[in-house]
């Protein structure tokens, strides 16, 4: 394997891995390995990857798949990019590689989605005739896209991270440094001394301080020299995976779907009332749902316990109605993140959002403490009965 070959061999087996960074952070999991770009397991993961896949053709392939939300049909690009950055003894080295999704409306507007977005998916209707329509120069278009945007963007963030990262262990290298310099020169001096007064048995102690002093220094230049290069960074490929023509469910009207169904202006007046809820009773709230991260909600709300200082989160998944009353609908990432993190977890669903009385009504642990919860075949999703909702809720609203 060309990882193998760049890298060497990953280890039989690992105690503890983890592919998340700041789990690896904390205290608990600091015995844990990090596999990311440039480890060699990962490395070689990618390498067996992109064997299995090519072997089944699949990479560049299309797909077709349905989305309850949309009442037409898109393009779905999916396509991985590096940052390339210098590493120790001027290795190039992949600094970050990340995956995009880009959404291509019919009238070729690109726009960034969920690079998990098919998780809200579902697998659809065999069929060949739109997808011929995916050429080579549209591929090219969405590469250039991506490279204007994401891949331009995520370049200049890693440089700034790498050059803070470098000041730091600069500053650090000097103090360093200029600690061990001073005991050398001190030490210099002092057998200088003797030599001056006639001791010539301190002579080749003497010349070995100053050697040591000069090798300090050298050693200095190379390490200061090999942060500066931390900032050289630049964009490295961008890779289309596949795309997935996706349309909108063979029953666009069923209850069912209609619950997965969202509107983005009572949606947003929904987001605009939790949020201003939350800040009313005292809670630090953070949209979130623009991070296109995956994480299956929308508002991460925070309250800090003034004596014990304890911090509280409420990750909050927000659904919004026109109606006063009805079902709502969750797609399989937000019912795994409720299941994933129970009481930490609150659906909210204001009802007649975007009327002038909206009605807030909020449920902790849903996955739990629903009934009736329903999984649509026709659609990936959960369809989340209103009245379990009013049910577990006792028609409070706080």
């Amino acid at each position: 394997m060309p990882a193998v070959r760049r890298l060497g061999r990953p280890e039989v087996e690992y105690r503890k891995l983890t592919f998340r960074k700041e789990l690896r952070d904390q205290t608990e999991h600091e015995d844990a390995t990090l596999c990311s770009p440039g480890h060699p397991l990962f490395a070689a993961l990618v390498d067996a990857l992109d064997r299995d896949l090519t072997v089944d053709g699949i990479p560049g392939g299309v797909a077709v798949f349905t989305d309850p939300g949309t009442t037409h049909p898109y393009w779905l690009h999916l396509l991985t990019y590096d940052v390339v950055g210098e590493g120790p003894g001027g290795v190039t080295e992949v600094a970050r590689a990340d995956l995009v999704a880009a959404v291509e409306e019919p009238d070729g507007t690109l726009s960034l989605a969920s690079p998990d977005v098919l998780h809200n998916l579902t697998p659809g209707p065999d069929t060949t005739g739109p997808l011929e329509a995916l050429e080579g120069d549209t591929v090219q278009r969405v590469i250039n896209w991506v490279r204007a945007g994401a891949q331009r963007h995520a370049t200049a963030a890693e440089r700034q991270q790498r050059l803070s990262q470098a000041e730091v262990r600069a500053a650090y290298l000097e103090e360093a440094f200029a600690a061990q310099r001073r005991h050398l020169e001190d030490r210099f001096s002092e057998l200088d001394d003797k030599v001056y007064r006639g001791q010539e048995q301190y002579r080749l102690p003497r010349d070995e301080a100053a050697r040591r002093v000069s090798e300090l220094e050298r050693r200095r230049k190379d390490k200061l020299d090999a942060l500066a290069k931390l900032g050289v960074v630049r964009a490295g490929p961008v890779t289309h995976l596949g795309s997935a023509w996706v349309v909108s469910p063979a029953r666009p009207d069923d209850p069912t779907v209609r619950a997965m169904r969202p509107d983005p202006e009572v949606e947003a007046a929904a987001m605009a009332h939790v949020l201003a809820y939350e800040r009313a009773q005292g809670r630090e709230p953070t949209d979130v749902s623009a991070a296109h991260d995956g994480s299956g909600f929308d508002i991460r709300s925070i309250t800090v316990d003034p004596l014990s200082g304890q911090t509280f989160v409420r990750r909050i998944e927000v659904k919004g109605r026109s109606t006063p009353t009805g079902d709502v609908g969750l797609y399989r990432t937000e019912w795994y993140a409720a299941q994933r993190f129970r009481d930490g977890f609150w659906l909210y669903v204001v009802y007649s959002a975007t009327g002038s009385n909206p009605r807030l009504v909020t449920v902790q642990d849903p996955a739990s403490r629903l009934t009736g919860v329903e999984e649509v075949s026709q659609v990936t999703g959960y369809r989340v009965p209103g009245a379990s909702i009013e049910a577990v809720a006792s028609g409070r609203t706080d």
